[in-house]
Parts: structure tokens; sequence; C-alpha cells
């Protein structure tokens, strides 16, 4: 077991700068990928077809060989006339779709296209193309303009062929958000525990859930995890524990009793967490933790970093899709998780403690005890994560257990909270960097927790007087204009306090 004292870690923290920098990252496997349904509109007068004929399928291979990279085309229609339209609704509904796509490579019927749009219960973009001889803009217009008349809500994209990469990012967000949308509904979030430390905020009504989000929560009481994991035998806590030993990077016991019983508990925590999952068919999960866990069984850290992480400790090898869990039964908290989670392609995230601003202007993140191995290394493999993770005792709890200390990767990163404001939900929403801070200034972290240095343009008291918690969510990327057509999608406020 790799032990290591106080001092120790300082210098290892001290030293991040140089390892960090040095370490190459690997995309995470995409898991959650858009299935669109693709329809082409064509013209309905047969002379004129003919004579655009050639860019029309011409249109189409660009479209579908790009839209092929970042989604699944569960299904491509062609439509000229009414018989078609019917056809291809027939098709959508039978491919289970995300959203769809009336593509307009020249000009169609207005009326092809609303009518289309008004029998699909899917989200629908509009995608032209900027060739004068087409007429695609101007079938987009009519179109859309109809399709406001009409009342159904929609996005137009004109993308000028596959290297047009802001118009394919738009597209890519929209789906994305919409697929999120359509996901999310029935999904079931586990909530062991209560309100923690009297926080109000990670509260939420059940009923407002199923109404905006199509989410159901279920109550379950943290007595459940205990007597799981007390049935848990040693043969399979012992290749956790010999895994931890050889890979993580130290083990600071200094002053914890019996700190090897606390380490079996909290992996007896995790394997039994996972057993609740899969027996109650649950999507998403918070742990309430403190205090009753915390101070009479055993704190809760690790369970919730190892489920937030794209790997089990036991079978590091195998890829697995993140289980988004939220410290302190944090309700918005979780589902803003796993929003970020589906809308990033299934990424792990995180749930932080917005802590303070530091003398160098950057917004300083801490969680109380856990966050995924993940975020330390953004690496793919499991002990370039842990390997970077020192296991420290925690300020608070009587029942013992470690908690997971190390500082974010650098990066591009996006936060985002679900908020609450006199009854109605909206999403605060921030795009910038992750940094490391000044060598001088590391060792004044230096806790029994993971933190994280976030660089971007905010205007600080604007945070302070308008954000709606006291926790924010992370996940490695940019996906604000996804994020933003998401709240469009559901008819909520979508407030982006950096650009």
């Amino acid at each position: 077991m790799s032990l290591c004292h106080f001092s120790l870690v300082r210098e290892y923290i001290q030293d991040i700068h140089a390892s960090v920098n040095n370490l190459e990252r690997d995309e995470v496997q995409i898991m959650i990928k858009p299935r669109i349904a693709l329809i082409s509109f064509a013209e309905s007068r047969e002379d004129m077809f003919e004579k655009r004929r050639h860019m029309f399928e011409e249109e189409i291979h660009k479209v579908r060989s790009r839209l092929s990279l970042e989604h699944e085309v569960a299904y491509h229609g062609k439509v000229n006339s009414w018989d078609t339209v019917d056809e291809a609704i027939r098709g959508v509904r039978a491919s289970d779709v995300d959203v769809a796509i009336l593509h307009l490579p020249i000009w169609s019927f207005p009326a092809l296209v609303i009518s289309c749009a008004r029998l699909l219960d899917v989200p629908v973009l509009l995608l032209a193309n900027a060739r004068e001889e087409t007429s695609s803009i101007g079938g987009m217009l009519g179109a859309g303009g109809g399709l406001d008349m009409a009342g159904i809500p929609h996005k137009r994209v004109v993308c000028n062929g596959p290297e047009d990469r802001d118009a394919i990012q738009k597209v890519n967000d929209f789906c994305r958000a919409a697929t999120v949308l359509h996901r999310l509904r029935g999904q079931r979030f586990g909530c062991f525990g209560g309100r923690s430390l009297g926080i109000y905020t990670t509260a939420a009504s059940l009923a407002t859930w199923q109404r905006v989000f199509g989410v159901d929560i279920e109550h379950l009481d943290q007595l459940m995890i205990q007597r799981e994991a007390e049935r848990i035998p040693d043969v399979d806590v012992e290749p956790y524990l010999s895994w931890f030993s050889e890979n993580v990077n130290c083990i600071l016991s200094d002053g914890m009793p019996e700190w090897r019983e606390a380490l079996k508990r909290q992996i007896r925590s995790y394997v039994a967490t996972r057993r609740l999952i899969k027996q109650n068919r649950l999507d998403f999960v918070g742990i309430k933790c403190q205090r009753e866990l915390s101070d009479g069984y055993v704190l809760q850290c690790l369970n919730v970093a190892m489920l937030n992480d794209p790997y089990d400790p036991a079978h590091p090898a195998d890829p697995i899709e993140p289980t988004v869990c939220a410290c302190e039964a944090d309700h918005d908290g979780a589902l803003t998780m796993q929003i970020l989670k589906m809308i990033s392609g299934g990424q792990p995230t995180s749930l932080m403690d917005i802590r303070l601003r530091s003398a160098e202007g950057l917004l300083v993140l801490a969680n109380c005890g856990a966050a995924a191995s993940f975020f330390a290394a953004r690496s793919t493999e499991a002990k370039d994560n842990w390997g970077r993770v020192t296991l420290m005792p925690n300020v608070f709890g009587f029942a013992g257990g470690f908690t997971t200390q190390y500082i974010y990767a650098p990066g591009k990163v996006t936060l985002a909270r679900l908020c609450q404001k006199d009854g109605r939900y909206w999403m605060a929403i921030m795009v910038g960097n992750l940094v490391l801070p000044e060598r001088g200034e590391v060792p004044g972290v230096v806790k029994p927790w993971p933190h994280a240095f976030f660089e971007a343009n905010l205007d600080f008291e604007e945070l302070w007087e308008t954000y709606g918690a006291n926790h924010i969510h992370v996940v490695y990327g940019d996906h604000v204009g996804a994020l933003e057509d998401f709240c469009r999608l559901l008819g909520i406020e979508a407030r982006v306090y950096t650009r």
C-alpha cells in the first residue's frame, strides 16, 4: 500500500505543473450518439426537378456523408409529393429518432415541409445550402415562414459545404440538444437520503420535474447502501483494494485509526450502490452522505468518485458509461450533470462548490471530498488518472474514510447549473479554461479536496448577485451552443455569463 505524509503531498502538488503538461490526453469514447432522420425535399414539378436532379443528389451526398461523422443516420427519405410525405412519416416513426433534419437541397413546395414537420413528434431543423442555382435558401425561408405561421418551433441553418464549421457546429449542437431532450424523458433519478446540511437548492419538486423534464424521482433510504454494503464479501472487495494499492498516487493515513477498514467500507459502498442502481433501474443518483453515513458508517466520497468515472477500478481496461452521482443528494445538480454528460456524448461530469475569486481573478472551485478521478489527468486510462490522486482523510465525518485530492487538469470546459427562481427553472452557463495556479499559490490549497481553477472573462459582481446555488457542474469542451438549444427546446431561460 502506497502511504505518504503531508509534506510529501505538498511536494506532489507543487510538481504537478511539470507532470500534467507532459501527459497526452485521449478523447473519451462517445457513448451517446444522436439518431437522426434526414428528409430531403425535392421539386414537385417534374420538369424543373430534372433540371436540378444532379444538384439534388450532390447536396444529399455531401450532407449525409458529413452528418454520419457525428450522428447515426437512422432514416433517410426523399419527399416530393403527399404520398412521399406519408412514407417519410412512417419511416421516421419506425426508426426511433431523436431529431429530424428537413433538408432542402433545392427548392421544394413549403407545404410539403410544413406538413411533414407538423406530423413529426421530434424537434426539427431546416437545412439549406448557399448555392445560387439551387434556390435552397428561398425554399428554407418559405418553409420557415410557414412553420412560424403554424406555431411549429424549429431551427434554421444555411451550410456552405462540409468545410463550413460554424454551420456544422450549429447542426451538431441542435442534434445533441434534441437528443438529450428526447432521451431524458422517462429517466429515473435515485435519491439516497433527504436534504443535506440544510442546502435549500439541492431539493426539487417531483411534479415540476415530470412537467418540465419528464424525469421521475425515486426516493430511497441511505440505510439501503449500508445494508447492501455489509453483504458484500471480502472476495469482491480485494480486487479494488489491490488495484488502489498499486495505482493510486499515495494514501495519507496520518492520524486515521483503522483506515484500512474504512477504505474497505468505502469500496463496499460503491459495489453496493452499483447493485442498487441496477436493481432499482436508476439512470442517475444522488447520495446525501452527511451526516448519517459520514458519521455512522463511512464517507461516501470514493463511492461518488468511482461512479462518475468512465471505468471501474477492478476492470480498468473495459470502458463504461459514467453513472452520474451528485454529492449531498443534489437533485438539480444531478440533473445538470446528467444533461452535461449526455450533451457531451457521455463524458464524466462533476459537482463542485464555488469557493472564491483568487487574487489572479480565477474562479476557485472545490468539492467537499469527491470528484471523478478522470479530471485529474483527462486520460482514458484509469491508472493515469488515479496515479495523480491522493487519498486523504476528510475534515468532517466521525466514521472515517478518504477523499480524492488533486487539481483538475487544464483544458476548455463548460460550467452549468439548473437554477430555480420564483418557481421557474433557468440555466446558468459559462465557458472558459481550467488552468493550473501559480506555483507559489498551490500549497495554499492543499486540503483533502479536489480543486479546479477556472479562467474566463467573468463579471464577478454579476455572478455573486444573480447565480442561484453554491454548487456548479463541470464537463470538458465547449457545449454552450448545445445547452442554449436545449433550453430553447425546453422553454427555459439560458443565461451565459461568459462568451
